[in-house]
This record gives C-alpha cells, structure tokens and sequence, in this order.
C-alpha cells in the first residue's frame, strides 16, 4: 500500500500558517515589550544569591534601628525590594546607581510625607504624591521607580498617628543606604557585575595608557537621546562596548580564512 503524501499546495499553507503563527507571536511580543535577550545562567544565579544577603541586611538594620532614641514606628519599607531588584538585577543600570536609589527615594519620601501631612491622604492625595515624586526625580536627575512606591506608601501606608517628619530618613533613606552598601559589596567579588557602574568602568589615571578612542562622545549620545525624548535605562559605557562589541564582530566577519598548508 503505497503513503500518501501531501500535495504541494497542503504544504504551502501548512507553512503559510506557520510562518502567520511566527509574526502573530513576534507582534505579540513586541507589544508586551518581551526582551529578545537575556543575561546567562550564570548571572541570574549570582543576581538571586546576592540579592537574598542584601535584603536580610536591611532588614537586620531595620530591626536594630527600632532601639534608636528617633526610630520610627515603621522600620522597612516594601519598595526596597524593588530596588533590590535593581541593584542585584541590573547593577549597571542607570535607574540602580546609588544617586538614583538614594536621591530617588529620598525625595519621594519627602514629597510623600508633605502631601500626607499638608493635603491629607485621600485618593487625590495619594496620586499626587506619586505625581510629584515623578516631577522631583526627574528635575534632580534620580529617576528610581521604587520612589514612586515609596511616595505612595507614606500617604496610604503611614497611618495619621504615625506620620513624622522623619519618615524620609528613617526607614527610608537608612533602608536606602544599607542596601546600597550591601549591593558594592556583594558585587564586588564579580568583576562583570561591579556596583556601581564607575567601579565596573573606573575613569583613568594620570600615567595609565589612554583608553580606547570611544564610538562616539558623550555630546552625540545627549542628542541623540533628546531626539528619541526618552530615558534610557543603559549607561554611556555599556552603549559604547556594546557598540565596539559588533564592530569587532563585523571585522572578523569580514577578514578572509587564511588557505591552509598544503591545500
């Protein structure tokens, strides 16, 4: 008995339907804003060890802070551990540098507090504590998006009975602070991975061989940002070597395979 196989035109829409499928998943995707790439094996683990000492150091400070003359009735605040995320999951991120997580929620706190203790707490009070949260670390150049939590959580969070001026610097801006500290540490012991980013790209010294020549200035990249009208969430550094990286890669794909000997 002789197999049947499927016409010419079955396997055209059969793969006609795939090839539907692929750019309906790639759209989807796109929408979503999935990321088509993805750190390795090895830093994920890294990122997830170090996170788990990072945040039980903050809260071991927390606690202990409760026995200071001035501490606060609240001791940790839940938006530090979305930028514990940040500092162990993207340590070279513009929005994980110690500016933006102390400046970021520093400021947010404040702003919070004043709503909450000026304004009121309310639903318009709560927004616009996150509103101008956003407004302040923008103008001062921190832009951490934990602070927005960190604004929300003192006008719907702290109670009436608990509000205080010192809310901004403690838990939030002690919180804050440990955490960095932790984050420099435990980063530390992996060169790829360094915390902040200027110990991952140290600025040279005087008498060091002049670096590389860089892809482009610092002036074309604020121009080319101020076009897109975005924030990036990528350092200069990281631009320019991955901008390197694939040159290099073009001019080994471009240099021809030596013949070998005897061919």
């Amino acid at each position: 008995m002789t197999r049947s196989w499927p016409s010419n035109a079955a396997r055209a829409a059969v793969l006609g339907i795939r090839c539907d499928l692929v750019t309906i998943v790639g759209e989807v995707r796109h929408w979503f804003g999935v990321p088509e790439h993805s750190t390795s094996w090895r830093d994920r683990f890294v990122a997830t060890f170090i996170a788990v000492f990072g945040i039980a150091a903050v809260i071991a400070v927390g606690q202990w802070s409760k026995s200071m003359p001035l501490s606060a009735p609240y001791w940790l605040i839940g938006s530090i551990g979305a930028s514990a995320v940040l500092v162990f999951g993207v340590p070279h991120g513009p929005l994980s540098q110690p500016w933006a997580v102390l400046g970021g929620h520093g400021v947010s706190a404040l702003v919070g507090i004043s709503v909450a203790l000026i304004v009121g707490r309310g639903v318009f009070p709560a927004a616009l504590a996150v509103g101008l949260a956003i407004g302040a670390m923008h103008t001062l150049r921190c832009i951490h998006p934990p602070g927005g939590a960190t604004a929300l959580g003192a006008v719907v969070t702290v109670t009436k009975a608990t509000s205080s001026w010192l809310y901004p610097l403690t838990p939030v801006l002690l919180n804050a602070s440990t955490l960095v500290v932790a984050a420099i540490i435990l980063n530390a012991p992996f060169a790829w991975r360094r915390y902040p980013l200027a110990l991952a790209f140290p600025r040279p010294h005087r008498g060091d061989p002049p670096p590389p020549e860089p892809p482009f200035t610092a002036e074309q990249l604020e121009v080319a940002f101020s076009e897109i009208d975005i924030v990036a969430s990528m350092s200069d550094e990281d631009l320019q070597t991955i901008y390197r990286s694939i040159i290099r890669q073009q001019q080994e794909a471009e240099v021809p395979s030596r013949p070998q000997p005897g061919v």
